[in-house]
């Protein structure tokens, strides 16, 4: 691979790793033990290809230490935003819950409405429901 080549190559590796870890790799081994490209596709590996190649490149890279942390903070990254939308996800459920108690059945524009919120949103109308004599006043309208 040309000096061109491989400043595209880890580019592009590093962008990928970042933003779709689990397959990154796969997608770049194939792409090196294939030694080519074929159009815009990847040349295809069995899983059994795919799994050793994956093994053996990261064991005889020399940056292996640099790809693994690259790997390992992606993944950390993205525990931490499973979280975060996890605790919005609770968030909003509670409010529903609270909500449905207070006022009956919600609407499906409500329940849509409460899905899509944002995390500011769903903290000011938990403070308002519980005094709130409406819905619209739970929204502020």
């Amino acid at each position: 691979m040309g000096g061109e080549d491989r400043t595209s190559h880890d580019r592009n590796f590093k962008n990928l790793i970042l933003d779709y870890p689990g397959p990154a790799l796969e997608l770049f081994a194939a792409e090196e033990a294939a030694g080519r490209l074929e159009g815009d596709r990847y040349a295809a590996l069995s899983e059994e290809e795919s799994v050793r190649y994956r093994e053996e490149y990261l064991a005889s890279s020399p940056r292996k230490e640099e790809i693994m942390g690259m790997f390992l903070k992606a993944a950390e990254e993205g525990r931490k935003e499973g979280r975060k939308e996890g605790v919005q996800q609770g968030e909003a459920l509670i409010l529903e819950r609270l909500m449905r108690k207070r006022f009956g059945d919600l609407s499906p524009q409500v329940e849509e409405r409460l899905a899509r919120a944002r995390k500011e949103e769903l903290e000011l109308w938990a403070d308002r429901v519980l005094d709130a004599r409406t819905l619209e006043e739970v929204f502020g309208e």
